[in-house]
């Protein structure tokens, strides 16, 4: 088990999911109300993937975590050295998030790129969403444009990037479970 699995098996038996089960009932129930698979859950628990931004942040609101504490215990929100790091393979960048700070602030592309220490070519491919930007490259976009990994992880989208909160009338989101009547 890994540091962010035993995290997320703590959180959940506080909030009353019998996730240790024979049967996996509260893993199903878990599943159900973060809108993740029941093998999604399941590999999470035991450490052997990391879920979405998205799924993460379904599952501090169901697990009554603080979002920015769930991201850090992750290791999305704080990158680790080894860019490599297998806590970041699900991580997700919002290229139009990076762009829209970027003009706010008054940068060029070019001039913007020089300030953060990589190419305006791969600049360009991460706010096109050509291109992933490894831990130690986002930490750099991150701190030329003075803001936090969350405003360009999540971007400006409410709850998930399909129905951004609205889904179509009867439906409901898997992501974010809006249109779920209370």
């Amino acid at each position: 088990m890994t540091e962010f699995s035993e995290y997320v098996t703590k959180a959940a038996r506080d909030a009353g999911y019998e996730i240790d089960a024979p049967r996996g009932g509260g893993r199903k129930a878990l599943a159900e109300a973060t809108g993740m698979s029941q093998s999604a859950v399941g590999r999470m628990l035991s450490g052997a993937t990391t879920p979405s931004v998205y799924s993460l942040r379904s599952l501090a609101s169901v697990l009554a975590v603080p979002f920015e504490e769930m991201l850090d215990r992750s290791g999305v929100a704080i990158p680790p050295r080894d860019a490599g790091s297998a806590a970041n393979s699900g991580v997700r960048v919002d290229g139009i998030a990076i762009r829209r700070l970027r003009i706010e602030r008054g940068h060029g592309m070019n001039r913007f790129a020089e300030a953060a220490g990589i190419s305006a070519a791969a600049l360009s491919r991460i706010e096109t969403g050509r291109r992933n930007p490894l831990p130690e490259t986002l930490k750099k976009i991150t701190d030329a444009l003075g803001c936090g990994i969350t405003d360009v992880v999540l971007g400006d989208i409410a709850s998930c990037p399909r129905c951004k909160g609205a889904p179509p009338a009867g439906f409901t989101c898997n992501t974010c479970g809006a249109g779920e009547s209370s």
